[in-house]
């Protein structure tokens, strides 16, 4: 799913925060010591920010009835749970709307949808979507285009009584021209044992291969590696020197030695 974002987010030609060390991208490494006391004050944070320009659009849509043979749509209850599999017939060019009835109650307003793309070799994407239309009497969640072959299964929670889902149609028209810029945000946190600046941890490769995407594909990103010690020593030099080893060592699994030292010439 990184890779389809980060293609998208090329598309729109979005600019951020200027890039140094000879990096396509910026990178703010730093260090922090604070009073508090625990291990979640013992850690690096590695924050990566991506801006994505949103359009203003408006809605046409058309309603497809469950016996239209372009999909096929399995719907179930579990307890308090709903869980909808919607699968096409034939190629469905554009985006759907999951329309569900409510006879009485309410949908939580958040649904969980996993996007099965391929079963062998195994490939899901997963994300959370939020309605686009609440009324009393049904709520509408968005939904991508998929191909033959493709499954989409969505759930979400509710309290009452619900009718069958069904599937809409949705057709864009022209954009409006108002534009607006909303941060993506990835944070992954590395704890570290008390007075410990080193760590292994697979997060790393995951970070390092969001790097190598953004990279390939021109995304002016902005990512901020963030050391931090707490306050259990009361020794504020030997703090600050483990909250500063503890941002190198991650940034050093990340970058390049030449680069590796430009950062930490610019650290604060």
């Amino acid at each position: 799913m990184i890779i389809n974002l980060l293609l998208i987010l090329s598309i729109v030609g979005i600019t951020y925060a200027q890039p140094k060390c000879n990096l396509p991208y910026s990178v703010d490494l730093k260090y922090i010591t604070v009073k508090e006391v625990g291990k979640k004050y013992r850690k690096t944070d590695v924050i990566i920010r991506i801006p994505i320009i949103t359009k203003t659009v408006h809605f046409q849509e058309e309603r497809v009835t469950e016996e239209n043979p372009s999909i096929n749509l399995e719907f179930k209850v579990e307890g308090e749970k709903v869980i909808t599999q919607i699968q096409a017939v034939r190629p469905l060019e554009r985006d759907l709307l999951l329309v569900q009835p409510i006879e009485k109650g309410f949908v939580h307003e958040e649904a969980h949808v996993k996007r099965v793309i391929s079963n062998s070799p195994e490939i899901e994407e997963v994300f959370i979507v939020y309605p686009v239309d609440v009324k009393k009497n049904y709520i509408s969640f968005p939904l991508p285009s998929i191909s033959v072959g493709e499954k989409l299964i969505v759930e979400y929670k509710f309290k009452g009584k619900l009718r069958k889902p069904y599937i809409k149609y949705v057709e864009l028209k022209k954009p409006l021209p108002k534009k607006e810029e909303v941060v993506l945000e990835v944070k992954y946190s590395f704890l570290f044992s008390y007075a410990k600046t080193e760590i292994n941890d697979e997060n790393i490769k995951n970070i390092r291969n969001l790097l190598k995407q953004i990279e390939k594909y021109g995304i002016k990103a902005s990512v901020e590696i963030v050391g931090y010690a707490d306050g259990k020593s009361t020794d504020i030099k030997k703090n600050e020197a483990i909250a500063k080893k503890r941002a190198i060592e991650i940034a050093k699994r990340l970058f390049q030695k030449d680069i590796m030292e430009c950062l930490v010439s610019k650290m604060h």
